[in-house]
This record gives C-alpha cells, structure tokens and sequence, in this order.
C-alpha cells in the first residue's frame, strides 16, 4: 500500500524529499517516467525503398485474434493509463517498447512522435509504433484512419491491412475501414504498395479502392477536411457514409429499405447531431428518426 501512496503523490507532486529518493530507487521508476513521458506526448483533439510487404502480409496473417484474456495491469500502469484516458483517449505501453493509441467513437487526438513528425488519428481507429526503435526504422501500423505530417529523414512507412504507404518527408492521410483504402497525398510525394499494385502518388493525387477496385483521382484540399469538423465524400456507397457517422457520433444506426450501394457525394458536420442526419439522408430522399443514441434510417 505505500509503494501505491508513493506513486499517487508523485504523479500530484506532493512528496518530500525523502520521500522522492525513496521513490527514485524503485525498480519501476524509470518505466514509470517513460509512461509520463509519453503521456504528455499526446493531444486530445477537438474536432528510399518500398517496405517488403510480403513480410508484412505473412506477419499479418500469423497475428492471432485477440482472446479477450483479462491482462492483470501493475498499478503504475494502471494509473497512467486513466491519466491519458482523461485527455480522450487509451494507449498501452509494453515491455517491447511498442506505443498503441486508440482513439473512441467521436474522438480525434495528435501523437508526436519521437523525430517531432505529428499523427492526427481519427474516430475509432489505432496506431501502434516503437519508439525505442524509432531512429532505426520510422513505421506507424495503422487500423482506421489519420493524417500524417513526417519530419524529413530516413524512409516513413504507415502499414496497413490493404498496403504499405512509404514516404521521407511529406502531408498525407490515410483511411483504412472495411471494404475501404484511401490514400489522399497533400504534399511532397508518397509511394502506396501492395503484393497487386504499387502507385507513386504526389501532392494533390487520391489513390482510393472500394470493394477492390482501384481508382485514381485529384484533390484541391490542403488538408483531411476531418481536422476541420467534417466528413466529406465523393461518390462513396451510401454504407461508407453512414458507417463514419456512427464512428464520429457513437450511435446506433438501423436501416429500413435502405440501398447501402447508392453513390454519396457531399459532407456532414461532426458538431451537431440532427444537422449531420439532415446533411446524409436529404440528398438521398431518405427519412429518419433518432431517438437517443438510436437511429432509424428509411428508404423510400
């Protein structure tokens, strides 16, 4: 129980001297200020050779699933973890030195990462990095969506299940959901490889595939319009639409004689509920209720 005392006054910096040379000489004192430092890398938000992605699709594929095994946390942990949990987010720190960040349902954060290069990770997705390992191999994981702003240097690669996207020094988002890839490219050039198809992508150019269709396209924005309080879509099966509302609002949604294949063009604001519903189902002639936290969504 003191050894908990200790690192509850700690974090309140409310020890004695004597008390912080008892603290120093704890064997989880240099773990626990690691944890802190990490911690105050991340932001809550408000709104050069191609990696060899045969070695990262066997990896992949060797993963297993998660169990859903209770993991017995030691309190240090325990209690870095509500601290970053208050700034809107989780992450979870190992004895591998590998960071993960996940963000829920309605939230957004920034991570800095060790080289000063800045993540801003969207609503309902992750990232997984080595910050011990950083000066040696600069490569985010992703499973969602973020936007990626890379200090120049060595190779930059962000891997996901459908490709490998490798950089130096550039401005590009990433959008990995099911069925869904996108890479958007904002400035400097980027590299997107997989074992069918490998594309050079510079600024202003959209790689996009949809149910395993590729397509090419331009863009004239100068960032994700995410950052800015808006999903934006152009020409997207209604489904993809619908499947960001409910990860930026956190609800419910139910379809009635819906076709979830129509094309979608247009935007929603990721601030006010009803006037994002409006901003989806009106441009299509559909209706809908909401009733808390639960949508009905109907065709007509």
């Amino acid at each position: 129980m003191k050894q908990d005392d200790l690192l509850y006054k700690w974090l309140n910096d409310q020890l004695s001297e004597a008390e912080f040379e008892e603290f120093k000489q704890r064997e989880d004192y240099a773990q626990n200020l690691e944890i802190l430092k990490a911690a105050n890398a991340f932001k809550a938000g408000q709104n050069s050779s191609v990696s060899d992605f045969q070695s990262f699709k066997s990896k992949y594929e060797k993963r297993s699933k998660p169990s859903g095994r209770v993991i017995n946390m030691p309190v240090w942990l325990r209690v870095a973890a509500v601290l970053v949990i208050s700034l809107g987010l989780y992450f979870t720190f190992f004895n591998s030195g590998d960071m993960t960040v996940s963000t829920l349902a309605g939230e957004k954060t920034m991570v800095s990462l060790p080289d000063d290069s800045e993540v801003h990770v969207n609503a309902l997705s992750q990232i997984i990095y080595n910050p011990k390992n950083w000066k040696n191999k600069r490569a985010v994981d992703l499973d969602g969506e973020a936007y990626f702003k890379v200090a120049k240097g060595q190779t930059f690669d962000v891997i996901t299940d459908d490709g490998v996207v490798t950089v130096l020094g550039t401005q590009f988002n990433v959008k990995q959901r099911l069925d869904f890839f996108e890479v958007k490219c904002f400035e400097g050039l980027v590299r997107v490889s997989s074992d069918q198809f490998e594309e050079k992508l510079p600024a202003g150019n959209v790689l996009r595939i949809i149910n395993g269709e590729l397509t090419l396209s331009t863009t004239d924005s100068q960032i994700p319009t995410w950052i800015e309080g808006f999903s934006r879509f152009d020409e997207v099966p209604l489904m993809q639409v619908i499947d960001e509302l409910k990860r930026q609002y956190g609800v419910e949604v139910s379809l009635n004689s819906v076709n979830t294949n129509r094309l979608f063009s247009g935007r929603f604001t990721h601030n006010d509920l009803e006037k994002a519903l409006l901003e989806v189902t009106s441009p299509m002639d559909l209706t809908y209720e909401l009733n808390g936290s639960t949508i009905q969504i109907h065709g007509n």
